[in-house]
């Protein structure tokens, strides 16, 4: 069985259209813990347990929440070489306290897709735009943020975000053995 060069380009195609997913459909968790709070408005799944939780749509937000988690790049827009949309867990301390922040981030760097870094301010406010909690990028009081690019990714055991990375280097790899065997 001989593979054409047609035949290889198809089956690349197809997996990239089947298992890497698109952005513009992102799914990510949005909540917040913060350790030690026993109001409502403190997630305490989404510290350890999200799988209990429903994730949403990136750019859809619901009439019903009581806080909003967002974060941003904090360097100038004009900086970011190629924006993307990806889902974000931000972990950090807060007085002392544990904090853990997880939502969609829509203005990421895409070259920041499956790294964490400090480089993303993070904010909570109430839905009268009254801020909660910052967390200023790159100081003191910065989360460690990873950024990821996959469903869900931003759960507690998919902090990662190297699914896409993977899969296309397996692609490679199984594409390669085949030109040479055939």
């Amino acid at each position: 069985m001989t593979f054409s060069h047609l035949t290889t380009v198809v089956l690349a195609v197809t997996f990239a259209f089947v298992v890497i997913p698109s952005t513009e459909a992102l799914k990510c968790y949005n909540c917040f813990f913060l350790q030690g709070s026993n109001s409502s408005i403190s997630t305490p799944q989404c510290e350890s347990n999200t799988k209990n939780l429903t994730s949403m749509n990136c750019g859809t937000r619901t009439a019903e929440e009581f806080l909003t988690v967002t974060a941003s790049p904090s360097y100038s827009r004009n900086s970011v070489l190629a924006v993307k949309t990806l889902c974000g867990t931000g972990k950090g301390t807060s007085n002392g306290k544990k904090v853990v922040l997880r939502t969609c981030i829509p203005l990421a760097e895409s070259t920041h897709d499956g790294k964490c870094n400090k480089y993303y301010d993070w904010t909570i406010t109430f839905p009268n735009g009254t801020t909660f909690l910052r967390f200023p990028a790159n100081g003191t009081n910065a989360l460690e943020t990873c950024l990821c690019s996959k469903d869900d990714c931003n759960g507690q055991n998919n902090a990662n975000g190297l699914h896409s990375g993977v899969a296309v280097a397996v692609l490679g790899t199984f594409l390669v053995a085949l030109r040479t065997l055939y």
